[in-house]
């Protein structure tokens, strides 16, 4: 047989899709592969090289655009639809886990924060809605306590000037108020408390809101919020760091497990799979793997990684003693 013929067998055979030699070349290299020692193919420097590139690459901002927001958009348009609770992602063992965990008060402490915020700020924030607080509860205190005139609008007067001034006001308050109610007023007075008690928690809470939703309120917030960025920048990593770690770390990592399998056949989860595949096949799939790696950057790290490591393993490969025997067979001008 000719070298002509010899090629021309050769081709037939690895051509045929159907015929037995494809799939046993095929499941020959995949073993030889499976077999190498991964730092015979890729090294430390390798990865660190496409690492950088993607991360540096002036094409992560057209995938973030493409990919990411994207998919971020239509996880919560399917959160929205399912309705799913954090809680239905754990299993019953990861409640507990997690509950006990909490109360053994292992967690970090954010002593770093202290001091974050002025307390001018604060208190700028505070003080409106502690006055509005307390004027309801002498509105209040006024109409279970009929006939003291001018002794309640004073009371009013001197809380809406207190808080922002001395505590030692609310003295002469109770003092001026006491002095012109009668003699059963620790009766009333325990009345209107209880009174006002009843309704407190909505009366703070709308306070809260009303000060939050104003526009004095919202610049102290934002205030409040660059300050706590600027400690969290100037906070040396190691110090967060050391405060984290208080978390029993180890024991949440124990619960992965338990958590990947509740949730594996949840058909929320499936749903979420089987969409983003499909969306990140129609965006890609058209493209070759060369145009790939084009658009993050990489087609000259990888192309030069290949060029050293493909020779000498395929040299590897085909000095094996089964690859051989196998080439053996495929030159070979038996029939078939």
């Amino acid at each position: 047989m000719t070298h002509s013929d010899a090629a021309e067998l050769l081709l037939h055979r690895l051509q045929d899709r159907g015929g037995p030699w494809g799939a046993r070349v095929a499941d020959l290299l995949i073993r030889f592969a499976l077999e190498r020692p991964v730092a015979e193919l890729v090294t430390p420097d390798d990865v660190a090289t496409i690492v950088t590139a993607v991360l540096l690459a002036p094409s992560i901002r057209s995938a973030t655009d493409t990919h990411v927001k994207p998919a971020w958009r239509r996880q919560l348009q399917r959160a929205r639809q399912e309705h799913d609770t954090v809680g239905d992602a754990l299993p019953p063992e990861a409640v507990h886990a997690i509950e006990t965990i909490i109360k053994r008060g292992e967690g970090p402490r954010f002593a770093w924060m202290q001091g974050a915020v002025e307390p001018k700020l604060a208190a700028q924030l505070i003080a409106p809605i502690v006055q509005q607080v307390l004027l309801g509860f002498v509105t209040k205190l006024s109409g279970n306590l009929g006939g003291v005139g001018s002794s309640s609008a004073s009371l009013m007067g001197m809380l809406g000037r207190g808080v922002q001034q001395r505590a030692s006001a609310l003295a002469d308050v109770g003092k001026a108020m006491i002095s012109g109610i009668g003699v059963d007023v620790e009766k009333k007075l325990q009345g209107a408390a209880k009174d006002f008690s009843e309704t407190a928690s909505a009366t703070i809470r709308e306070a809260l809101q009303a000060r939050l939703k104003s526009p004095e309120g919202q610049a102290l917030v934002q205030q409040m919020g660059v300050q706590i960025f600027k400690r969290i920048r100037e906070t040396e990593v190691h110090v967060v760091q050391d405060d984290f770690a208080r978390v029993p770390i180890e024991e949440i990592i124990d619960l992965v497990p338990s958590i990947v399998a509740h949730n594996r056949d949840r058909a929320f989860i499936g749903r979420v799979i089987e969409e983003e595949v499909q969306a990140a096949f129609a965006s890609i799939g058209h493209q070759t793997l060369g145009q790939l790696l084009d658009a993050h950057g990489l087609r000259a790290d990888v192309e030069t990684i290949a060029r050293r490591v493909v020779p000498p393993t395929l040299a590897a490969f085909f000095a094996a003693p089964e690859a051989a025997a196998l080439v053996r067979e495929l030159l070979s001008s038996d029939p078939e």
